[in-house]
């Protein structure tokens, strides 16, 4: 019989979101929902359905406050912060962002919030910025997104979708023997290179940056075949760079790496680790499914192509 009277959820939790387990007439019971009321020797709680349930704090199996889900937005904002372009700009809330080579995410500009201008004008200022660079206008958000229309009106087209997920850490064992540096190492930035090809060299400004970045690497007779990145900015953890040579996939090291970015981020005190991963990656995807992860949310990349310019 498990310990019942366990309280994690208190009278300041009143409001919040919580999870109780408890004995209902000798059968275990959970209950999700909004903390409404307090009242010695019981709560009263209201699920998504409007029912008041009434539970005995004496029959508690277990309580806690469910934190409340990341916004989309917070998600993609806090993610220029372990993938940051060599050059941004601010517009208003709107975040312009340029390397020259690399990924979509360091040459587009974040829609976030609201811009300091009307929209079409913001939309011109960035073809306009883009165009000044030499590099294609592009643009990002969560998808669908506020601006979709506004940005289909003024000759932009979708591109690439692409699903953030994310899971709960837990600490594993890892049978591989990864190299884990602190630091960027030439071996390791050019086997990412030249995985990625010419067209998508990576910077270094982008790989090196947040608070705390891991690169990882496994070794098989002195050659890279495997690489991955973990990059934490205060409570946000972003795995990228995720890749295993073609010839030594099926062997289980994808999701042995994982389960070590799991255990670096755990030591750093963060809960949750994210990636992102194009939609129609059909093999990554069933990857990710398999080791627990969940999609958060989509986003969708729109490049400017109009009928005439």
């Amino acid at each position: 019989m498990p310990a019942l009277g366990r309280l994690f959820v208190t009278p300041a939790d009143l409001g919040r979101k919580v999870s109780i387990r408890y004995l209902d007439e000798a059968q275990l019971t959970d209950v999700l929902g909004q903390l409404v009321d307090w009242k010695p020797g019981w709560f009263l709680v209201k699920n998504k359905h409007d029912d008041l349930i009434k539970v005995p704090t004496s029959q508690i199996v277990a309580s806690k406050v469910v934190p409340p889900a990341a916004a989309a937005g917070w998600v993609l904002s806090m993610a220029l912060k372990v993938w940051r372009a060599s050059e941004t700009e601010a517009m208003g809330d709107w975040t312009l962002q340029a390397t020259g080579g690399g990924t979509a995410r360091v040459n587009s500009c974040l829609l976030v919030g609201q811009p300091n201008v009307p929209v079409v004008n913001a939309l011109q200022n960035i073809v306009t910025w883009y165009k000044e660079k030499n590099l294609a206008p592009l643009v990002h958000l969560s998808a669908p997104g506020v601006f979709d229309e506004d940005l289909k009106n003024f000759g932009f087209k979708k591109t690439y979708l692409i699903d953030f997920l994310s899971k709960e850490n837990v600490t594993a064992s890892v049978t591989f023997e990864f190299l884990v540096e602190a630091s960027l190492s030439n071996a390791w930035l050019e086997a990412v290179n030249k995985n990625n090809g010419e067209g998508r060299r990576l910077d270094a400004v982008t790989l090196v940056s947040g608070e705390v970045v891991k690169f990882i690497s496994l070794f098989k007779d002195d050659e890279i075949i495997a690489t991955a990145r973990l990059a934490i900015a205060e409570d946000f953890a972003l795995v990228t760079n995720l890749w295993v040579a073609e010839n030594h996939r099926q062997k289980s090291i994808a999701s042995e790496m994982m389960k070590l970015i799991e255990n670096l981020a755990l030591t750093s005190g963060i809960k949750r680790t994210w990636l992102q991963v194009l939609s129609t990656n059909q093999a990554a995807q069933r990857l990710y499914q398999k080791i627990g992860y969940q999609r958060h949310h989509q986003y969708q990349y729109w490049a400017y192509k109009p009928e005439r310019d």
